[in-house]
């Protein structure tokens, strides 16, 4: 919320430690908007599946990622990279690994504290909040405002079904519309990596990244305990029974990341095969994405 494709505090920050932990890696940082200042105002207001298909779009038309790539989201980044997976037909992603994602969503308004923020994306923030607090499953809130889009009211499930206009559906949550195609998909991947942050007080639940969410008495309850796993809605019990999903704990607030954590985690699932850092698991690799999006 509030960054670029490109701005140095963050998204430049990451590209630059990926060049320089992986010698020889191509970084491609997906931008939304024609400018920067558009770019930073499509992270609050836009609609998602629009995003995601600009996404797929830019994605299919680089040649050098038709072999294969990996993906980097943070934030609301690596949520709108899954549904990237999962709506995006043929598209030869092999690793995604996502930072503090709300996966599962979230049941409270993202806070908008951030020290890095400029005055207007403190401004597009708290309008944000407004208009959430008023009527977030109003249809032009919901088609409008990016964090509308993945809000979830645990109490109100059935309105949450009816009108979410984008979590909803790439959870396969709605029982007379689920679409096998994004389990077949999601399955395909060779790793989906899992960060939370352990002290997280921008996301609610903190462990929605590790797709954890409120029962509907109020308790959180863990993914593999839910319908999206023990009935594989989106493939992440195939990929679990694979050993092909992980599930990272980092220390600190929402996306604090350390140059130090980030680059440890680039080594272990993005590094090359031969590299003295590379899990045992990982497939050699050579194409990295990240989307210039966070929260």
């Amino acid at each position: 919320m509030g960054d670029s494709c490109h701005s140095e505090g963050s998204m430049g920050r990451l590209q630059s430690l990926l060049e320089e932990t992986l010698p020889g890696v191509e970084v491609l940082s997906v931008c939304i908007g024609a400018t920067e200042s558009q770019d930073r105002s499509a992270s609050y207001f836009d609609s998602i599946s629009r995003q995601v298909e600009v996404a797929c779009e830019q994605l299919r038309a680089e040649p050098s990622l038709a072999a294969g790539f990996n993906a980097v989201g943070i934030s609301q980044g690596g949520l709108f990279l899954r549904g990237l997976v999962q709506r995006c037909d043929g598209l030869p992603m092999r690793t995604l690994l996502a930072f503090g994602s709300p996966q599962a969503g979230v049941a409270d308004v993202p806070g908008c504290v951030d020290e890095d923020a400029s005055a207007t994306a403190s401004s597009d923030c708290a309008l944000m909040r407004s208009l959430i607090r008023q009527g977030v499953y109003w249809s032009w809130i919901q088609n409008r405002i990016v964090q509308a889009q993945y809000f979830k009211r645990w109490d109100r499930i059935d309105q949450y079904l009816a009108s979410s206009a984008f979590l909803a559906d790439i959870n396969n949550e709605r029982d007379d519309d689920i679409k096998p195609e994004y389990a077949k998909r999601i399955a395909q991947l060779e790793r989906l990596v899992l960060v939370r942050f352990e002290n997280d007080t921008m996301v609610v639940p903190r462990d929605t990244p590790w797709f954890s969410f409120f029962d509907d008495q109020g308790v959180v309850r863990p993914l593999r305990e839910q319908p999206i796993y023990t009935q594989d809605r989106i493939g992440l019990r195939a990929l679990d029974e694979a050993h092909k999903l992980d599930f990272v704990s980092l220390p600190g607030n929402h996306v604090k990341i350390t140059d130090e954590e980030f680059t440890e985690l680039a080594q272990k699932y993005l590094a090359p095969a031969g590299s003295p850092a590379q899990s045992a698991a990982t497939p050699r690799r050579r194409k990295q994405m990240v989307l210039g999006v966070r929260m």
